[in-house]
């Protein structure tokens, strides 16, 4: 028997940021038996249990587009969107309609045009991922917003004590794709003068992606790096031959390959700290939310959606000045057929010194730091996916 259904209109995976917030979302739709999710947009199952549980809603899921012909609409079901950065659907969304339809945004960039924030009032709600994403729509006339944080998978993602892999080494990790926002050349920056005080330091990064890196030319003009990473033979950002150029001894880091999100609590537990000098993050960042949850200490800028999380969870707190933009950023378009520009009110800044001493401090008073981690780990299980998919279902239906 078929009960209530709610339809995720991208593709829910286990790989991207976005396709895990929809996989989480259908999988803890399915488990409560709050409704059977829709998968509108495709899926990737290769688990065997979630598969079992999933089965109903992949069967259900291809005879609605096996159906659908030019009717686009899933009767008197929620169907939600992942919204783009001017607040447009993504291809896949555009092929359906809800009752209603519901978007979810992460803004990283501020330049709403009136487009968007046009297309934003067609939605019966948007839920933003962090409160200051919440105040930049409202700022535009938005008033269909309200404040919804993504989970954590917390059966995976907790403390857990493992054997080291870099023993009698500091392990300071930094993740997320490598891109201008979330500042990995301050990060290189710091640890270069960290490592020089602490040579049994190492850099682990998880900084590979598909996704292109963004505006590496701005890199130098910070201070953190010299210039931006070469591409490989195959176009990638060679990080290795980077890392070297800028100072760090080959001994000193580790770049891990792309690796599936099974593997991250793994990697995450061989770390001793872990660091996030982002200049601008839409949500509350899913990385250092994963880092939290296994007892990492995570330093923190504070500045846009990384508030979120030090307001409810114990971190250290990097000071962060407002960003100043380089001026191609103004110049630049975000979609050619729309004109809203790369601007970046709210964005933060992070003085290099602030990241050394700060991970000096980790170094020198491990008890403290250990204590911070453990906190953070506790405090993180509020954001658990049952508890997040539970108030997603309560404010889509208040």
């Amino acid at each position: 028997m078929v009960g209530r259904q709610i339809g995720v209109a991208w593709n829910a995976n286990p790989v991207t940021g976005w396709g895990l917030l929809g996989f989480n979302i259908a999988v803890e739709l399915a488990r409560s038996g709050i409704a059977d999710p829709l998968f509108l947009g495709g899926t990737a199952v290769q688990e065997p249990l979630v598969h079992a549980l999933l089965k109903r809603s992949l069967d259900q899921s291809t005879q609605i587009i096996d159906a659908r012909g030019s009717d686009t609409a899933v009767r008197d079901h929620v169907v939600l969107h992942a919204l783009t950065t001017d607040l447009a659907r993504t291809r896949q969304g555009r092929a359906w309609e809800g009752r209603p339809n519901i978007g979810i945004n992460f803004l990283e960039f501020t330049g709403l045009s009136d487009k968007a924030a046009e297309q934003g009032r067609l939605y019966a709600k948007i839920f933003a991922g962090s409160r200051w994403n919440a105040d930049l729509l409202r700022a535009k006339g938005i008033s269909n917003v309200s404040v919804w944080e993504q989970g954590v998978d917390t059966n995976r993602f907790h403390m857990s004590p493992v054997e080291r892999f870099f023993p009698g080494r500091f392990v300071i990790f930094s993740g997320g794709a490598l891109t201008f926002r979330k500042g990995q050349d301050l990060v290189v920056g710091a640890f270069r003068r960290f490592h020089e005080r602490h040579p049994d330091s190492l850099l682990l990064t998880a900084w590979r992606s598909s996704v292109r890196p963004l505006f590496a030319g701005a890199l130098p003009r910070y201070g953190g790096v010299s210039r931006p990473p070469s591409p490989d033979e195959k176009g990638r950002p060679n990080l290795d031959a980077w890392l070297i150029g800028e100072g760090l001894p080959e001994e000193s880091f580790v770049n891990l390959p792309v690796f599936h999100n099974q593997f991250a609590p793994d990697v995450l537990r061989q770390a001793d700290v872990a660091v996030f000098p982002n200049r601008s993050e839409g949500g509350t960042n899913l990385v250092a939310m994963e880092a939290m949850a296994c007892g990492l200490p995570c330093i923190l800028s504070n500045n846009t959606g990384h508030r979120d999380l030090l307001d409810k969870s114990p971190a250290y707190a990097l000071e962060s000045k407002p960003f100043d933009p380089p001026p191609f950023f103004s110049r630049t378009k975000i979609r050619d057929d729309d004109d809203q520009t790369i601007e970046t009110d709210g964005w933060g800044e992070t003085e290099i010194d602030d990241i050394v001493e700060t991970l000096e401090k980790v170094y020198t008073d491990r008890e403290d730091a250990a204590a911070v981690g453990s906190g953070a780990a506790a405090a993180i299980k509020d954001w658990s996916w049952p508890k997040q998919v539970r108030r997603l279902v309560e404010a889509i239906d208040a």
